[in-house]
């Protein structure tokens, strides 16, 4: 009888159907713990206050979420550095995520229960989920905005509550712009490349070629934003090919400010991109010092500049925005350590003229030669 039914295939019919039944069982319980899980660890928790005070120290307040605890037997905290008492038989701990990691450095923290003063559960203490640095908690007190009180008491809730959609309602707008608008920007790029590796594939990227290549990477062919004039250079040095659009704004008081230079260059063969490039960058930084500010004066058949007190250098807040692009080439290396210098302040004095009117014949730029042209 038992031989009829093996022979049938109906022991192996209700064996495969054991084992999916419990392989389904272990995918709904896999599923289910992962579930249970995830939603716990999203899930809003208590947000508790603590007295907290380590020996030989100051009180100090700690804020946060219990999410974990500990109990260590008495023998093995000491072999790790506790101090234990006699009669204490186990050192319990509790996992504090504290966040504010802008503020302390961390976001999540051990305490001992022993050494806790004071915990509560106040109502009013509030969670700030950021994009950035994790969790904040504390209390609401007032809502500043650039560095003034615009609202306390009462009134500071309602007030953070529009703030904040105004911050989502920007950070839609900066996830369009960096979707759609610099989608756009980098589909035009590769368009350029594409039509760069033509050009050389046609033995037909010379100088007038790679000048406006340049161009068409810093958008000569759009409007630049009112007041700014756009500038643009090119130089071959040291077995190297540059390229220089400049955008430079001119104060009401003729003081000139380049608001972004965009870079090509064709130095043959590059080994290291990243190195061309903050070369390029370093460049720009020493043409730009010469043309705004490289100037030696001599008084009493003596030099008047003394060190960098009165000999000014770029300073960071005036450095503009640059793009480096690296003209992918056969030839034989070029130089990358000065090549970008010679084109910038042609650039600058170029894109000076489109925004005023004036032509710049001396260096470095003489401020008082603009002020007349606003």
């Amino acid at each position: 009888m038992i031989k009829v039914w093996f022979k049938s295939g109906a022991p192996w019919i209700w064996l495969n159907a054991a084992a999916v039944s419990t392989s389904l069982i272990m995918i709904i319980g896999i599923l289910g713990l992962v579930t249970v899980r995830g939603v716990g660890h999203f899930w809003p928790h208590q947000v508790t206050r603590f007295s907290y005070q380590e020996e030989g120290k100051e009180p100090q307040i700690i804020i946060g979420e219990q999410v974990d605890s500990s109990v260590t037997p008495a023998a093995m905290a000491k072999s790790t550095g506790f101090k234990m008492a006699d009669n204490e038989e186990t050192l319990e701990q509790y996992l504090i995520k504290t966040g504010n990691r802008d503020v302390t450095g961390t976001d999540f923290r051990w305490i001992q229960k022993r050494i806790i003063k004071e915990q509560s559960d106040p109502a009013d203490m509030m969670v700030v989920e950021r994009r950035e640095w994790g969790n904040f908690y504390g209390q609401l007190v007032e809502v500043k905005e650039s560095g003034k009180t615009i609202a306390t008491g009462d009134q500071a809730w309602p007030v953070l509550q529009t703030k904040i959609d105004e911050a989502l309602t920007v950070f839609k707008e900066i996830a369009h712009l960096e979707k759609k608008e610099i989608g756009a920007i980098n589909y035009a790029l590769e368009r350029l490349r594409l039509k760069q590796r033509k050009l050389e594939l046609q033995n037909g990227l010379d100088d007038a070629a790679k000048q406006q290549i340049a161009a068409e990477k810093a958008g000569w062919k759009t409007k630049p934003a009112a007041g700014i004039g756009r500038g643009i250079a090119v130089a071959e040095s040291f077995g190297s090919y540059v390229a220089q659009v400049a955008e430079v704004s001119v104060g009401k008081d003729g003081k000139p400010k380049v608001q972004r230079v965009v870079c090509a260059v064709d130095c043959g063969q590059v080994v290291n991109p990243d190195t061309v490039a903050v070369q390029m960058e370093g460049s720009i930084v020493f043409g730009l010092t010469a043309a705004l500010y490289g100037e030696i004066t001599i008084k009493d058949g003596r030099v008047v500049q003394k060190n960098f007190t009165d000999y000014k250098m770029l300073r960071m807040n005036e450095m503009p925005k640059v793009e480096v692009y690296i003209l992918p080439s056969t030839e034989k290396h070029g130089g990358v350590g000065e090549p970008g210098t010679p084109p910038i302040a042609p650039a600058v004095c170029n894109a000076i003229f489109a925004a005023t009117g004036k032509r710049v014949r001396s260096l470095p730029i003489k401020q008082s030669d603009l002020v007349q042209k606003i």
